[in-house]
């Protein structure tokens, strides 16, 4: 496969800096996405793109696997970075041309940290840290109000609480794995507030940059 930005990919890794808003969706990853597009700290931002997740899920779970049972990223990059590398050279290949990712295959929840920071080892992590209630709530409304993209909106139906014990379980995980990966790399690991996304301050803190006089992006809202 032809690389669509070659002087970005060094042996199947992103050579140059990136940044992955990493918390599940419905917790603000595409208005931090934009809002790294305005503090101009990322220029390119990564739609969502199905049809390459899909291409690579066998991999992910291989992956999400070994990564899953390691508990040192050292330890993790030391024994499985070729392995890593080579699984993913075509995804390497296909998001190689961005530089911010708050969506599938790269952003959200898909692919362990780990196996993200083997790939992108410059990459800087974002997690939104929402109330679990109101993201429950907001994750509920929006798989019921989109029926075709998440035929598993009936569980909220047939059994909500069963789907409350799953979800609890499903943030507990990330959020662990999140925690885990900053012991490694605590510079490129930055957890933000639900209430940092009044303003830009938080970001721009971090990544020391000046603030932009516009309001801050509210992007593919559910529930407030």
């Amino acid at each position: 496969m032809r690389l669509r930005s070659q002087r970005y990919v060094t042996n199947n890794a992103l050579a140059r800096p990136v940044h992955v808003v990493v918390s599940p969706f419905k917790t603000g990853t595409s208005s931090v996405g934009q809002a790294l597009i305005d503090l101009g700290v990322g220029h390119v931002d990564m739609p969502y793109d199905g049809k390459l997740l899909r291409s690579i899920r066998k991999k992910i779970r291989k992956s999400n696997s070994l990564a899953e049972e390691a508990k040192d990223f050292v330890a993790f990059r030391k024994k499985y970075e070729d392995l890593i590398r080579s699984e993913f050279g075509d995804l390497v290949s296909a998001i190689s041309s961005y530089n911010v990712f708050h969506d599938a295959p790269f952003g959200h929840t898909h692919l362990h940290l780990f196996v993200r920071k083997v790939l992108a080892p410059k990459a800087h992590f974002i997690w939104i840290n929402r109330d679990f209630d109101s993201w429950l709530a907001s994750v509920r409304n929006w798989q019921l109000t989109h029926p075709d993209v998440y035929p598993q909106h009936k569980r909220w139906l047939e059994n909500p609480e069963e789907e409350v014990v799953r979800r609890r379980i499903f943030w507990n995980k990330h959020y662990q794995t999140f925690q885990l990966m900053r012991r490694f790399c605590p510079d490129d690991c930055f957890e933000m507030a639900w209430s940092d996304l009044k303003g830009y301050s938080a970001l721009a803190d971090y990544y020391q940059v000046a603030i932009p006089s516009k309001a801050f992006p509210r992007t593919n809202v559910s529930l407030p």
